[in-house]
């Protein structure tokens, strides 16, 4: 399939999409559990722990739905799909990193687009726009496919930098849509993202969440 060719970020994601057994001799509270996707009453809840440093993004709109068949964290937000995925910033920096985030986004836009322009063999026309949403630095930045079907023409990417991990949001482009749509749709869902050098304890958070909804008794959508 054409789309995965502009999702390879998936070959870099270490999520371990399981839940581990708890022994008796261990508390709910020792158990780190190291990816989850947890339906809240506006859309999906995303956490993925590290040992070094750990992230939580939200999902929200009318309708968000995980896509079927697929181990990797893809959704439906309102009709338009969404990939997360993280990188390994050592991945494309080697042994000397860079200097600063901005550096560091750069350098993967660089090493992932001149990647894809080797698939499609073709160098791509890159156009990429440094955004602040909040105090996260972020870089948006996409492409025209070369041989773009008639489901998808072109790939938009927004990212930014977590430890010594990259977050990346990444989404096909419909011939019919607009770039600005999935600029806004990108941004807002990484305005929610939520960065700890601790793991997220994210058993305690299904339950608050299965609370919260109970006490509303607003039913996930």
């Amino acid at each position: 399939m054409r789309l995965n060719k502009s999702f390879r970020l998936i070959c870099f994601a270490a999520l371990l999409l399981w839940t581990p057994l708890v022994s008796s001799a261990q508390s709910k509270a020792d158990v780190v559990i190291p990816t989850a996707s947890i339906k809240t009453a506006d859309g999906y809840l995303y956490i993925h722990n590290t040992p070094v440093s750990s992230i939580m993004i939200e999902l929200k709109g009318r309708e968000v739905t995980p896509a079927k068949n697929t181990n990797m964290p893809m959704f439906f937000v309102d009709g338009k799909l969404v990939q997360i995925i993280t990188v390994d910033i050592q991945s494309f920096t080697g042994d000397k990193p860079a200097a600063s985030v901005e550096n560091t986004l750069e350098a993967h836009k660089i090493w992932e687009s001149d990647y894809l322009g080797e698939q499609y063999q073709q160098k791509l026309k890159v156009e990429s726009e440094k955004v602040a949403i909040g105090d996260v630095k972020a870089l948006f930045w996409g492409f025209k496919r070369p041989g773009s079907n008639e489901n998808y023409d072109r790939d938009y990417f927004l990212t930014t930098a977590f430890g010594i991990k990259l977050l990346v949001l990444s989404s096909p482009i419909k011939p019919s849509e607009s770039v600005a749509e999935y600029k806004s749709l990108l941004t807002q869902i990484m305005s929610t993202l939520k960065v700890s050098s601790k793991p997220f304890d994210i058993l305690k958070i299904a339950e608050d969440i299965k609370t919260n909804l109970k006490k509303e008794n607003k039913p996930p959508r």
